[in-house]
């Protein structure tokens, strides 16, 4: 089922162009202002990740009461996964689908992960340069 979501992609130009690497169970895409999302399969399900940025060193604890409330209660996430990796104390989004959905699905969760991505960097700047 993967392949055929994989198939769907690469036949929509927008999206196979953003392509940087590929394998039978994984997709790397790198899109504007160098937000990349990665597509893995796992299971008969997909998991589609992106690195937001590393934790803001002004004002993390707002921050992080942020992606609590985001994570609690669905906004600014759509419904998906914000969590900081301790290995490198970066945040990250994570949508899961399953392999079942249509390629339309799969080509606008990707696209709502991209905006999310993008939404989260804009606020950890915000945060910075406030500081607040």
């Amino acid at each position: 089922m993967f392949q055929t979501l994989l198939r769907d992609i690469l036949s929509d130009e927008s999206l196979s162009d953003a392509i940087t690497e590929q394998s039978p169970d994984k997709f790397i895409f790198l899109f504007e202002d160098e937000i990349e999302i990665q597509a893995k399969n796992l299971a008969d399900m997909v998991y589609i990740t992106g690195d937001i940025c590393k934790l803001p060193q002004r004002g993390a604890e707002n921050f992080l009461n942020l992606l609590l409330q985001a994570n609690l209660f669905g906004r600014g996430t759509r419904n998906n996964i914000l969590w900081v990796d301790e290995s490198d104390q970066k945040l990250k989004l994570m949508a899961q689908i399953p392999t079942t959905v249509t390629g339309r699905y799969f080509k606008e969760k990707i696209e709502d992960v991209v905006t999310i991505v993008d939404f989260w960097r804009n606020e950890a700047l915000k945060l910075e340069t406030v500081g607040t």
